[in-house]
């Protein structure tokens, strides 16, 4: 990263004034639409009425100023701009699934970084088969192992730059999750 352009979360968001570009359960509705070919196909697999996916959707239309489908006794079809905003959106929703699940995968350490404490008495047997295990496990996480003492290891969980230590014994610590 150059230093010039701070990282996109510490950028400002430029969001209209109103909130996000578009309604993301009229945009579900939308995709919902478009799949089934039909408003009560869309109704049933969603599990909502055929009215509100219906006012949803021309909501939608309006607020884009575009006419996403053509309205027949059949169904519905996509138009020429309902085709190309699919075109559009559809990478953008499956990206954002993506960032979902990489943000719940984190949030689960099973990807990322993990800093670990350790005094050197306790390095053997259990907590390196233990460890050797959780590499196996979870490919995607990087262990980060510091040698230390207990006190060591206490204020560095505190400061957050250790996210786990192993002592000995099982006493609480105060602030700690033990």
């Amino acid at each position: 990263m150059n230093g010039s352009n701070p990282p996109l979360w510490e950028r400002p968001v430029r969001w209209p004034a109103d909130g996000l570009p578009f309604d993301m359960r009229a945009l579900r509705y939308v995709l919902a639409a478009a799949e089934q070919m039909s408003f009560s196909g869309a109704a049933s697999a969603l599990g909502v009425k055929v009215s509100s996916i219906s006012r949803h959707v021309r909501d939608f239309e309006d607020d884009l100023g575009i006419s996403l489908f053509e309205r027949t006794s059949a169904g519905v079809r996509l138009t020429d701009a309902g085709s190309r905003f699919l075109d559009d959106i559809v990478p953008v929703v499956q990206m954002a699934e993506v960032v979902r699940q990489r943000a719940s995968a984190a949030g689960r350490v099973e990807e990322g970084t993990v800093r670990i404490g350790i005094i050197t008495t306790l390095a053997g047997g259990f907590l390196r088969d233990l460890i050797a295990s959780y590499r196996r496990c979870f490919l995607g996480v990087q262990l980060i192992i510091q040698d230390g003492g207990r006190r060591e290891h206490l204020r560095a969980i505190r400061a957050r730059q250790l996210d786990v230590a192993f002592f000995t014994g099982n006493a609480p610590i105060a602030n700690c999750d033990v």
